[in-house]
């Protein structure tokens, strides 16, 4: 359910989407919303042992950017316009 999660961001916004879809009081069933829960509390614990600690969300997204022009450069692709990439992103 929180597989394809890859940030808190992105694991809090499915949570908030399937507990309104399964909570008892919306006409789900107990069982599967604790199960959902417990389900976000491992995704939660998984995301956080493999996010580095004290770098803020936007350092985060500038090694991921950089991350992604490392690829591309070993595509192939010249190194100027990988660079060129992250900076029109910022």
């Amino acid at each position: 359910m929180f597989n394809n999660c890859q940030n808190i961001d992105e694991l809090q916004k499915e949570w908030r989407k399937q507990a309104l879809r399964l909570h008892p009081d919306k006409g789900g069933n107990a069982a599967d919303f604790q199960r959902a829960h417990a389900e976000y509390l491992r995704a939660k614990q998984r995301i956080e042992a493999n996010t580095p600690k004290g770098l803020s969300k936007n350092q985060l997204e500038i090694i991921g950017q950089v991350g992604e022009a490392l690829l591309k450069v070993s595509r192939g692709e010249d190194w100027i316009s990988a660079a060129l990439g992250i900076l029109r992103k910022q």
